[in-house]
């Protein structure tokens, strides 16, 4: 019989501990949960904005190239205009 009474006794207190740590658990996880939820909708935004940047990049470049074409072409105008000044004043 003092078995058995040990036997309840231990079983009794292991429910007393599952009604303490089951709650704790099941918070635990839906904490788990949210925390992914959020990680992967910031992941997601982070990736949208990897691309808009990058397609900012290649913008940023084109203008870049077309500055610097549009420079060559007004050095280049000046150069003549100077040139074509000089010669018309008889100084070349």
């Amino acid at each position: 019989m003092a078995e058995i009474a040990e036997k309840v006794k231990f079983w009794e207190e292991q429910q007393q501990i599952n009604d303490l740590l089951i709650p704790r658990v099941v918070q635990a996880t839906k904490t788990v949960e949210t925390v992914a939820g959020q990680v992967t909708a910031l992941t997601e935004r982070v990736v949208a904005q990897q691309a808009e940047l990058a397609e900012a990049t290649k913008r940023v470049r084109r203008l870049e190239r077309w500055c610097l074409a549009a420079s060559v072409v007004a050095v280049v105008a000046c150069v003549a205009a100077v040139g074509a000044s000089l010669l018309a004043t008889g100084v070349l």
